[in-house]
């Protein structure tokens, strides 16, 4: 019964969320015969918790004990604090990785190669899409009913328990979790908040190699401009590459072009207004690049600015005959970009 003793209140929602009063916390006591000072355990009362604590205290000495003599006890407490182990190392094989033209899922899982031979402490899986997602490691073995010592679990088709389940092992520690499904299935996992890493199955050109982690500032200068700078194409994802065409037709005409890679707009929103402003500076064309909705890259644009993408649905064909159908082609945009600037002199 919600509100049980408050004889006034008791089994209505009058007690959930509001104070029950002085005179009706009063009565409360004296019907449960409630004698202690407030915020006053009785001593009976911390006694028996005290003894229920206790309970476990010889088998934690146990447990302390065998860890202590244990010949990884060093290595064990190094993943429980959350502690990297040398990366010197892991950057020298991640820098060694080709730089050939593969979908980014197969990059991601050459770095998840990598990622498991340095990091032991790295627990992958999928939900039923790991010949699709590349998310298993070579070496990682499959954990089982039978033997937990693997790093790959299948999860089936249950995003929401595999985000759970790997919130639960990040909050445990000891253990670094990353999971893999398709992005429409990700809203399975939008309350968790993940950081999410959306690849590719087109081949794309590297733009960058291993190094420092420009993508948590939510947008970097990936290209700066040769020619004095009048435009700067924002992208995201696959679309970086395609801009990247595009600044090079217009460098290629006199005409100054940025490429700016924009992986996270929340990301790029926090940072010191100083930076956003050089990232994308005043009295220039700003142009978006999406194979996507435009809506919501005006913020960054402006109401001059262009904005390349796609607003209808439904359409059905190769990928290369849509991006031309949408203008989502080197030439196409270029073209677009030069007339508007030509306009604006």
């Amino acid at each position: 019964m919600i509100g049980k003793g408050a004889p006034g209140k008791q089994g209505t929602a009058a007690t959930h969320g509001a104070p029950l009063g002085a005179a009706e916390v009063a009565a409360a006591r004296a019907a449960l015969g409630w004698q202690m000072p407030p915020f006053e355990v009785p001593a009976r009362t911390l006694d028996a918790w005290r003894r229920a604590g206790a309970r476990g205290a010889e088998q934690r000495r146990a447990w302390q004990t065998r860890l202590d003599a244990h010949p990884e006890r060093n290595e064990f407490t190094r993943r429980m604090a959350g502690e990297l182990p040398d990366l010197a190392a892991l950057r020298a094989d991640l820098a060694a990785l080709p730089a050939d033209k593969v979908a980014t899922r197969k990059a991601s899982e050459r770095v998840l190669d990598v990622l498991a031979r340095h990091l032991p402490e790295l627990v992958g899986g999928s939900a039923d899409l790991t010949g699709s997602n590349l998310t298993r490691a070579k070496g990682q073995q499959v954990m089982t009913p039978a033997d937990f010592a693997g790093t790959y679990i299948h999860y089936g088709i249950r995003e929401f328990a595999m985000v759970a389940a790997m919130n639960g092992m990040a909050l445990h520690g000891g253990v670094i979790p990353y999971g893999g499904t398709f992005l429409v299935f990700a809203d399975y996992a939008r309350a968790d908040g993940p950081t999410l890493l959306a690849l590719s199955r087109q081949n794309l050109p590297p733009l960058r190699q291993a190094g420092e982690n420009r993508s948590a500032q939510g947008a970097y200068r990936l290209v700066a401009a040769t020619a004095p700078r009048q435009v700067v194409l924002v992208a995201t994802g696959s679309e970086v590459a395609l801009a990247a065409e595009v600044a090079a037709q217009l460098e290629a005409q006199g005409v100054g072009a940025d490429v700016v890679s924009m992986p996270g707009w929340r990301r790029f929103d926090g940072q010191p207004a100083s930076y956003r402003a050089d990232i994308l500076p005043e009295g220039v064309l700003k142009v978006s690049v999406e194979a996507g909705t435009t809506m919501g890259w005006e913020r960054y644009t402006g109401s001059d600015g262009l904005n390349f993408g796609i607003d209808s649905f439904g359409a059905s064909a190769p990928a290369a005959d849509l991006y031309r159908h949408f203008g989502l082609t080197a030439d196409q945009i270029a073209a677009q970009v030069a007339a508007r600037l030509k306009q604006g002199a």
